[in-house]
């Protein structure tokens, strides 16, 4: 009986020995000689082509930015030069960058870089949210590499990013012409149309936002980023959208519609919409320079003198805006939205639309979020009364440098002509 167990142990052990045999012969080479080499390879891909890449970036973990087109030059010193269409076409920047190995072959922007670094930059200098910006990448994994196409997944966002070799040489040029197509291509609202389908769709940065109903007919919400192309534009990815499919679409200036090069009859018509919806959909910043009319500043005084009295503490950005547009957390309810550098708060306003160029605004504290409860009760009062006579509605006429695509918005109030600011499409300090 000995004599048989031990013959088993040992033939167990003969066959646990060859199994490990098999397993450690699978590859040829050790994981560090892999890597090394996929590394090298990924290093030799990068600094091949002659012009350099064009790069669809996408930042932020639900791309709520959209798309960017930068373009970039690898050369084997380890050096990097950027370009980028959000910044002046002849503008470039040169920074360092390595490929290594960090939980698989990773691309790394070793050092600052005024163009890269601006969409991960936390003191927001494009947009977003203080203390996040943009919430892109300066690490990203290689998923794929080859000549022609380098697939990058950012590692803190998760969002991907796709590298093609750039065709010419005048990036400047390029970009000169890119930036004139996007600016044509930009619009803020849209219908999405298809056989039997007509969407109202609303754009928020490079994103759309689909009001789709479901077949309870009760409204439901999709979205998708988009990025703009040589000649139209492409989602982030294929998003269907009550059954229509979208993916790529070719914009037909003439006719000033975008049309899927999969599906002809799937069309997104931009809409140029009365300013008075812009500006319900908009992110607008409150500047206290720019508070013209007499009245509108003295409520902006008493406001500022109460809240610091009661917390000294002072405004540092206010917006009118959906909250979510401002501060990370919040959600899409629409008004007095601002940031002390420390607390932020909601103080919500139904806005609606009057006329094409006229709305109505009247404070609703049920709307609150944050701290916009606690703001109301430290002087916050006396901002809001700018805008809504206490439970009584103030109607404002707007007026605009450009309805398809302002800069800025104009409101005076009807009957009260000291009731007078200016609010701005851009990402700047209250004072």
């Amino acid at each position: 009986m000995k004599t048989i167990t031990r013959i088993l142990f040992l033939a167990s052990l003969v066959v646990a020995f060859s199994c490990q045999r098999e397993e450690d012969n699978i590859f040829e080479k050790s994981s560090t000689q892999r890597i090394n080499e996929a590394v090298k390879e990924y290093t030799t891909i990068l600094t091949t082509p002659e012009n350099g890449w064009k790069m669809s970036y996408f930042p932020q973990t639900s791309q709520k930015f959209g798309g960017y087109v930068f373009l970039l030059k690898f050369d084997d010193k380890g050096n990097v030069t950027v370009a980028s269409e959000i910044f002046d076409s002849d503008d470039t920047a040169t920074s360092l960058y390595q490929v290594n190995q960090n939980a698989g072959v990773t691309l790394c922007f070793d050092t600052y870089n005024e163009i890269f670094t601006s969409f991960s930059d936390p003191s927001a200098p494009l947009a977003g949210d203080t203390g996040y910006g943009m919430e892109g990448d300066n690490d990203f994994l290689i998923v794929e590499a080859s000549k022609d196409r380098v697939v990058l997944k950012g590692k803190k966002s998760g969002s991907y990013s796709v590298l093609e070799p750039m065709k010419s040489a005048d990036w400047a040029g390029y970009l000169k012409s890119f930036q004139t197509k996007a600016d044509d291509m930009t619009y803020t609202a849209f219908v999405l149309t298809g056989p039997d389908k007509s969407i109202k769709v609303s754009g928020s940065y490079r994103k759309m936002y689909f009001t789709c109903t479901d077949e309870a007919g009760e409204s439901y919400e999709e979205s998708s980023a988009y990025i703009f192309t040589d000649d139209g534009l492409k989602m982030y990815t294929p998003v269907e959208v009550e059954g229509l499919l979208l993916d790529e679409f070719k914009y037909d200036a003439k006719a000033l519609k975008f049309v899927s090069t999969e599906n002809p009859s799937i069309v997104i018509t931009p809409y140029i919409a009365p300013i008075a919806e812009t500006f319900m959909n908009g992110s607008w910043c409150i500047r206290y320079a720019n508070l013209t009319g007499s009245f509108t500043k003295s409520c902006f005084d008493a406001g500022d003198a109460a809240f610091y009295k009661n917390t000294g503490l002072s405004l540092m950005y206010a917006y009118l805006c959906k909250g979510d547009d401002l501060i990370s957390g919040y959600n899409s309810n629409w008004g007095f939205t601002t940031y002390t550098g420390q607390y932020a708060g909601g103080n919500g306003i139904n806005v609606t639309k009057v006329a094409d160029n006229k709305v109505s605004m009247v404070y609703d504290s049920t709307k609150n979020q944050g701290n916009g409860d606690t703001f109301a009760s430290l002087g916050f009062t006396y901002y809001l009364n700018a805008f809504s006579n206490g439970t009584n509605p103030r109607t404002f006429t707007i007026t605009t440098d450009n309805v398809k695509s302002p800069s800025w918005v104009r409101l005076v109030e009807d009957g009260n002509p000291d009731n007078d600011f200016t609010l701005y499409d851009e990402f700047e300090t209250y004072k």
